[in-house]
């Protein structure tokens, strides 16, 4: 899981994740959702595929839920992938422009891209 953020990332990753749960609707059922896993080094796309994913939102940290396994990756904690991610342990970004939320982790090298 990593370490904590520092509060200023916390409330960045925070604010990123609302912008995808907002862009669901605030649903929060787990739903298959258009995913890429791409190496954070070279920008290649390790896998691109549709997954059961949901937001469990909370008051200070939302935890993102990812079903790897459900959507056939058996490999995922070798592929360095987490079945879930915090906002208060993971740096969060959204990207407006393709409408994803970027996750990164200091335990991987990759970078999970959930889109709207």
């Amino acid at each position: 899981m990593g370490k904590k953020l520092s509060f200023e990332e916390q409330l960045e990753s925070l604010h990123a994740i609302k912008s995808l749960y907002f862009s669901w609707d605030r649903d929060t059922s787990t739903s298959l959702r258009y995913v890429e896993v791409v190496d954070e080094e070279t920008d290649a796309v390790i896998l691109s595929i549709q997954v059961p994913i949901n937001i469990s939102p909370g008051t200070e940290t939302y935890k993102i839920n990812i079903v790897w396994e459900n959507a056939g990756v058996k490999n995922f904690s070798s592929l360095k992938l987490f079945g879930i991610y915090w906002s208060s342990y993971n740096k969060m970004n959204y990207d407006d422009i393709n409408e994803c939320l970027e996750i990164y982790s200091s335990d991987s090298d990759k970078i999970v891209k959930v889109y709207s």
